[in-house]
């Protein structure tokens, strides 16, 4: 039996894919709300090293982040265009060095954070040119560019 985790709005699962042959059903978390775990429209997830799931809450404004299993360790974000903020965050990326990227679809930017939410930095605004965003939703990290991206930072 193969085993993959699948995630589709806040639940984990496995899934039958006819050709890759059997696979075996996890299990899943979430729902819809606003308290710590429960989600409005879910959208990006990232998976770390140390086993730690990110999920981009993007209605709520928020990173709500829970162990492999589901269990909720934390959130961070409130509303808003400041630091830290997010106006609809979609697009989350786990580093090997332990910090998180979050793509905001309305702040046309990248934000940089800790592994548990402090605010490292930022780039990018609204437009068509060098450094510039029109509703960015997906983020990725590759292992050989992280001193690249924080070099962007200084």
């Amino acid at each position: 039996m193969k085993r993959v985790t699948i995630f589709a709005i806040a639940a984990l699962a496995i899934v039958p894919i006819p050709a890759f042959g059997d696979w075996i059903y996890e299990g899943e978390w979430g729902s819809r709300g606003t308290g710590n775990g429960p989600f409005q429209i879910p959208f990006g997830l990232a998976f770390s090293r140390n086993g730690v799931v990110y999920v981009t809450d993007s209605t709520n404004h928020r990173v709500q982040y829970f162990t492999d299993t589901g269990s909720f360790l934390g959130k961070w974000g409130t509303p808003g265009k400041g630091s830290g903020q997010f106006l609809e965050p979609v697009g989350v990326a786990a580093a090997t060095d332990g910090n998180v990227y979050v793509a905001e679809w309305r702040n046309h930017r990248v934000q940089y954070f800790t592994w548990n939410g402090d605010y490292l930095g930022k780039w990018g605004s609204k437009g068509p040119g060098d450094g510039q965003f029109d509703r960015p939703c997906g983020i990725t990290v590759a292992p050989t560019s992280l001193g690249r991206v924080k070099a962007l930072f200084k």
